[in-house]
């Protein structure tokens, strides 16, 4: 007769099995929770060793590097987003992984006309999110890094320039709960505008820059960090209203990995105490 306490055990419909909960053991990027969810956010640039002591199933971001807005005389291009990947329910081994986080494109110098630097891609687990193409200086905005295809946003293609007088929209973004609250990723930047009267592209929602207004005097901004945004295009002819015409940098990318904090198996043995 076993006298000891019941271990292991769980009643369900009637019926007695085994169960184990294990803790695992995880490191690599910044730690949260989420309810039950422990969730990876990886930012700094380069790679990152994501180590697990346990075999788990995880839910994972991947966002390449923005790339960076061009510059041209007449307003340049808008950088395309950082390429997007989301996948749910994959199965990781116990070791160490390489969570390769890309940076954004540098973003055309002040008076230089070129197109912007593409943007570097971020890899995790076998899969890639390419860096998004910089910003050309004929105000036609990059496209993402996803296929080289779907315009500057991951979200929606972005807009293209007006007659010199309204810089192109970057493309909207997508937006993901991985972390546990929804923010847009990959938004495109928009394009410059320099005539009188202009108006600079909007950055996609999703960390896009915003273009220039040479007119207004306001300079380009650079894609967020950490969303994989593209940068803001320039101008190129100087000018007495704005200090710099220069475009601005691609957003750094992302790898984000999510999984349950107390791993739950069944089928195990049990004790169950004699009455």
């Amino acid at each position: 007769i076993d006298a000891g306490n019941s271990t292991n055990e769980r009643l369900t419909s009637g019926v007695y099995d085994g169960v184990t909960t294990v803790t695992p053991t995880v490191s690599g990027g910044t730690i949260t929770t989420d309810g039950d969810y422990k969730v990876h956010s990886i930012t700094a640039t380069g790679s990152t060793d994501f180590i697990t002591d346990t075999a788990m199933t995880v839910d994972y971001l991947i966002v390449g590097g923005g790339g960076a807005g061009g510059s041209a005389n007449g307003g340049g291009g808008g950088g395309g987003a950082g390429g997007y990947i989301s996948q749910t329910s994959q199965s990781l081994a116990i070791g160490t992984f390489a969570a390769v986080v890309g940076t954004g494109g540098a973003g055309s110098a002040h008076n230089t006309e070129a197109a912007g630097g593409h943007g570097v891609d971020s890899t995790f687990n076998g899969e890639t999110a390419g860096g998004g193409a910089g910003g050309s200086t004929n105000n036609t905005n990059g496209v993402d890094g996803d296929t080289g295809n779907g315009g500057s946003g991951s979200g929606a293609a972005g807009g293209n320039a007006v007659n010199n007088l309204h810089g192109g929209v970057g493309g909207v973004g997508l937006s993901n709960s991985i972390t546990g609250s929804a923010v847009f990723y990959a938004g495109g930047g928009g394009g410059a505008c320099e005539n009188s009267g202009g108006i600079p592209g909007a950055g996609g929602n999703g960390g896009g820059g915003v273009g220039l207004d040479q007119d207004g005097g306001t300079e380009a901004t650079s894609g967020t960090d950490g969303t994989g945004g593209g940068g803001g295009g320039g101008d190129y002819v100087g000018g007495a209203v704005i200090a710099d015409n220069g475009a601005g940098d691609g957003g750094n990318g992302i790898v984000i990995v999510r999984y349950i904090t107390d791993i739950v198996t069944t089928g195990n043995d049990l004790t169950l105490q004699s009455t």
